[in-house]
């Protein structure tokens, strides 16, 4: 293989961080469910690529913990040379799950809940340097690293987005929070056409936040436990549209990467192309599989995951270990960080 591999022990959480011999990187997710036990990681990443903007990042989808140690890089306008976000379907089947992913975030960052403030920080970052933002649906391509990989998912027209489950969760979520956004006069995406896109919800975010910022504590508190109570719901929504990408063509280093696609998805889409990989990023910690992935042989089974921090976690699923083939399963629940070169 001609790329080096770090998988960072990050609890639980992703980050990955693929390297060329020229030290140009491609990260993958850089979060964790507490964040402030690792915050070596991103201190670890600034000091292993010292050349300037040689860095592409992304973010697999939208739930915090994929980005929650971005805040302790210290120069990411000096590392990062593009950010890959997850685009979402403002029309189509799809479109229900995106209103109620919006009305969240939007909530989310009026209230300062969790670490959901990190992605318009990060954009607005990634805006005023210059530095390109990509929102990802299937056919993008991502070059970095001197890798030609290809994103697969999400496909924004899929029948799956219409499926009962998504619209029970979309419908729990947003009858949760929009009464907060009509008590609050925070305007909801579902006001806007179909001609709305990421890039105008974003920009959004930066101008409403600054009439958010005094919101008195009692008033965040009770928002706060509002969003606790469909945090699942909207946990389970972003993992649908989790970016999934591969390498696309020959070469002796063969990538697949799955964010935290669910089950239901993997056995109703489809991974194209060669089955074998070198390194393979499992769904969702380990803990789904699905149709998609049986016959796949990988060299590097890639599981990050903790039951020390998390007992409740399920295990590895067993169609990994019965339905693939691999040469070695490296998991930082029991190995702590892994390096492969």
């Amino acid at each position: 293989m001609d790329h080096k591999v770090f998988m960072f022990d990050v609890g639980h959480g992703d980050c990955v961080l693929l390297a060329d011999d020229k030290d140009q990187g491609l990260l993958v997710d850089c979060g964790a469910l507490k964040p402030q036990k690792h915050v070596r990681v991103p201190r670890f990443i600034e000091y292993s690529l010292l050349a300037n903007n040689t860095c592409g990042f992304v973010v697999s989808h939208y739930h915090w913990d994929h980005y929650s140690l971005f805040r302790w890089f210290k120069h990411p306008d000096a590392l990062f040379s593009k950010l890959y976000l997850s685009n979402l379907p403002i029309r189509g089947p799809g479109r229900e799950a995106t209103l109620a992913i919006m009305d969240y975030l939007k909530v989310a960052m009026f209230s300062d809940f969790l670490h959901y403030r990190i992605l318009p920080e990060m954009y607005d970052l990634f805006i005023k340097t210059g530095r390109p933002i990509v929102f990802c649906k299937k056919g993008v391509i991502i070059h970095e690293a001197s890798l030609h990989l290809k994103v697969f998912w999400p496909d924004l027209y899929h029948p799956s987005l219409r499926s009962k489950k998504v619209k029970e969760k979309a419908s729990a979520v947003r009858e949760k929070i929009e009464p907060i956004m009509d008590r609050y006069n925070i305007p909801k995406p579902s006001r806007y056409g179909t001609d709305y896109s990421m890039e105008r919800f974003f920009r959004d975010l930066e101008i409403e936040e600054l009439r958010y910022r005094e919101l008195p504590e009692q008033i965040r508190e009770e928002v706060h436990e509002t969003l606790k109570q469909v945090e699942r719901e909207f946990s389970d929504l972003a993992n649908i549209f989790s970016i999934a990408f591969r390498t696309y063509y020959k070469r002796r280093s063969r990538f697949l990467f799955l964010g935290d696609l669910t089950d239901d998805l993997l056995n109703q889409i489809t991974v194209p192309g060669n089955k074998i990989y070198e390194c393979f990023k499992t769904a969702h910690h380990g803990t789904t599989f699905g149709k998609a992935l049986k016959k796949m042989s990988t060299e590097f089974l890639l599981v990050s995951r903790s039951q020390k921090e998390f007992p409740n976690i399920k295990k590895i699923n067993d169609g990994y270990t019965s339905k693939m083939r691999y040469r070695m399963l490296l998991s930082t629940e029991f190995l702590g960080d892994c390096y492969i070169s």
